[in-house]
């Protein structure tokens, strides 16, 4: 009998990772258990309270509480849990005594590239032990840029040490596979797929038949079915459907979103780079204005009978509603999978691309409401489920992926089959899922940049075994790609651009590979059809926040590469706003309170120099205090030095110290902001932050403590900003 009144997995998460990992806990803590553990995300409800002991649970008896927690944006709490961290953190709650009766184990998530490492998980282990639990096995903080990501800490740390506490007469040690081989059932699916009987009344309907962008929200109507079943099962809030899909949802208001994108088009496009240059940078333009009334009435017409995504293209065009943004906010893309992908997965499979399937939820346990039963009953085929759930080549196929090939072969043993080659690659699978094939596993999937549906292809006789439904849910799965907008709204209404890089590498053994999404806008031609919405950004421009008519602070912008985008969209906004007839703002007075210092950094002044002329212009009239930093340019020559005095620094952060006193000036003296945009892997974030800190004790006569409070405190005031990617 279990110690524990009940076991629960609870799980924040910002793009899936952790989702993902409260499963492999779950179905493993029921096989170590012998009952059901079921998944949650952590929320401000009833369910979630009383496993924490913050609400009555009905028994004196101790309740198991395993964390999986991943960070996002600069150490912040994931989205869908901050409404329960808020309420954690309430004061009714008695110290040492309100989660007294719980024993918990916390599994962190994060990447060590960004300042904030694992600090949600920290934060919400912090409090819980603050109010009475008690930790029964050590935190472990996995960081995604180590050898085997955090699937290795999960398989190879935290779960032998949670199994050996729970069940000491264990031998397991993963999640899937014991160190004999033996298969551990991967336990139940949060959906399945049901086939559907074929109408005489249905419309079969062929590609062909389709438009573009009637395909792609096929795809995208596919992908929602797919979360709505995901997310019922874990108590997450369902997603907003599509429009004109569930009767209930025909607010005209409603903004775009993932499930309901602004189909845009694509108007231009043009290198920013000089030509041949390996890291490529392009300047995409979409256009985002909403087709008339009487243009969708005449869509509803002609494909009323064809796809329901015909529907939900007039509706949303009907309605009119403008993609909206703001400088400083994400554009949000869904890319389209290459040719033939999904019916190479499909064909592996040896399912067919027009089988018609619907997505039943499982129902775990009562906490799934039925909302998703109406949306669930319309079937989609199999080729837009591939299409819009699993990312057939830019995902990298995940541990679960391995387990999913290696269940479905060793079951194909079990019933009888005979087949050397099924012999030799559960032998491999077995080794990659072993604790002395992580490094295998990871030369041959991540390194080369494998792809769920090259794996397939490799492990035939296993593949052939696999079921669509779990090989849907274990694939990986297709993330929109957020790009920073470019452009300010106040220069061209229904229209925005987008800084995007061409993302290419070779592998180990010299194949090349691209990005899937950079594959899709380099293969994009004048007029194709875009599915975008918008995504609110941490960015926020001081004189957005209100309505107020003294002039707005000014603002130190740090972007490096493609991470000027954001801040070529706030100087175009704040200088649009600067020239209105209305406005008090004095944008270009030297040393005014309105100003804008930005630095720039690149590797050429000639071949990388992004929307230079731009920036040399501004620079020039004294509209904006430009510094521009190149790592690979000894100088800037012609027109640049016209701003750089002939001399540069070669990084932002030595380039923010040598402007010491004009930065310290604008955040000090004028109380102004400073936003950063960058990679996070190169270290850049971090070491802004120290460069301030050293501006702050060179210009602020502060000590290295003191230095380190005030930088703390803009942070805190989001005066200080970093979106890191």
């Amino acid at each position: 009998m279990s110690p524990y009144s009940s076991c629960t997995v609870l799980f924040a998460s910002e793009t899936g990772n952790a989702r993902e990992c409260a499963f492999v806990l779950s179905r493993t803590l029921s096989h170590s258990l012998a009952c059901g553990v079921a998944p949650y995300a952590l929320s401000d409800d009833a369910f979630t309270l009383s496993s924490l002991g913050l609400a009555s649970a009905g028994g004196q008896r101790r309740s198991l509480v395993i964390l999986c927690v991943s960070t996002c944006g600069q150490g912040e709490i994931p989205r869908h849990a901050r409404a329960f961290w808020t309420r954690l953190l309430h004061k009714a709650w008695t110290m040492g005594e309100a989660c007294a009766t719980v024993d918990m184990a916390v599994f962190g998530l994060g990447d060590s590239s960004y300042p904030g490492f694992n600090v949600a998980a920290k934060k919400m282990r912090r409090r819980l032990l603050q109010l009475g639990a008690k930790e029964i096995t050590p935190p472990v903080m996995a960081d995604e840029r180590a050898v085997g990501g955090f699937e290795s800490a999960l398989v190879d740390t935290f779960l032998p040490a949670l199994t050996d506490v729970l069940k000491p007469s264990s031998s397991s040690t993963a999640a899937t596979t014991a160190d004999d081989g033996k298969l551990v059932n991967l336990g139940a699916l949060p959906y399945q797929l049901e086939p559907c009987p074929g109408n005489d009344d249905d419309v079969v309907m062929n590609d062909d038949d389709l438009t573009t962008a009637e395909a792609q929200m096929e795809a995208r109507r596919a992908a929602y079915l797919v979360e709505l079943a995901e997310r019922a099962c874990v108590g997450m809030e369902a997603p907003v459907p599509p429009r004109g899909f569930v009767k209930t949802n025909q607010d005209g208001a409603q903004e775009p979103s993932a499930f309901d994108p602004r189909v845009a088009t694509l108007v231009a496009c043009a290198p920013l780079t000089a030509d041949g240059y390996d890291r490529p940078v392009l300047s995409v333009s979409l256009s985002t204005t909403a087709e008339t009334s009487g243009e969708a009435a005449a869509s509803v017409e002609l494909h009323r009978s064809n796809s329901m995504a015909a529907a939900c293209l007039a509706a949303r065009a009907a309605a009119n509603v403008p993609l909206t943004f703001e400088a400083g906010d994400s554009i949000a893309i869904v890319p389209t999978q290459p040719d033939g992908a999904a019916r190479r997965f499909l064909a592996a499979l040896q399912v067919s691309p027009h089988l018609r399937v619907r997505v039943v939820p499982t129902a775990l346990d009562v906490r799934n409401d039925g909302a998703a039963d109406d949306a669930c009953a319309a079937p989609v085929r199999a080729i837009d489920l591939i299409n819009g759930a699993v990312d057939c080549h830019g995902g990298e196929p995940r541990r679960a992926w391995y387990e999913a090939l290696l269940e479905a072969g060793t079951r194909a043993k079990v019933a009888g089959a005979e087949d050397e080659s099924l012999e030799r690659e559960l032998d491999t699978l077995r080794h990659f899922l072993s604790r002395e094939g992580v490094s295998a596993r990871r030369e041959y999937g991540s390194d080369e940049g494998r792809t769920c549906v090259e794996v397939l292809e490799e492990f035939k006789a296993c593949a052939r075994n696999l079921s669509l439904d779990r090989a849907v849910a274990c694939a990986p799965r297709l993330r929109p790609r957020l790009f920073s907008a470019a452009s300010a709204p106040d220069l061209a209404s229904g229209r925005v651009e987008l800084c995007v890089a061409i993302h290419t590498w070779g592998t180990p053994f010299g194949r090349k590979r691209t990005g899937l999404c950079s594959r899709y806008i380099s293969h994009a031609t004048i007029g194709s059809k875009v599915l975008c919405w918008r995504e609110c950004g941490d960015l926020v421009l001081p004189e957005m926040n209100s309505a107020s008519s003294p002039p707005p602070p000014p603002v130190v912008l740090v972007g490096p590469g493609t991470g000027v985008a954001p801040f070529r969209a706030m100087v175009q906004s704040r200088l649009a706003r600067a020239a209105s007839p209305s406005s008090d703002m004095v944008a270009s007075a030297p040393g005014g309170s309105s100003r804008c210092v930005v630095f720039l950094g690149n590797r050429h002044v000639t071949k990388d120099f992004l929307y230079g002329d731009e920036w040399i212009a501004l620079a020039r009239s004294g509209r904006a205090d430009v510094h521009a930093c190149f790592s690979r340019s000894p100088c800037a020559p012609g027109e640049a030095s016209a701003f750089l005095g002939g001399s540069i620094a070669r990084r932002c952060n030595t380039a923010l110290r040598d402007q010491g006193a004009l930065v310290w000036d604008a955040l000090s003296t004028h109380l102004g902001s400073c936003f950063v945009c960058g990679s996070a892997s190169t270290g850049m974030t971090r070491d802004v932050g120290e460069a301030l800190v050293r501006v702050a004790m060179e210009h602020g006569g502060m000590s290295d403590e003191e230095a380190r409070k005030w930088l703390r405190t803009l942070e805190l005031a989001r005066r200080f900003v970093v979106e890191a990617y």
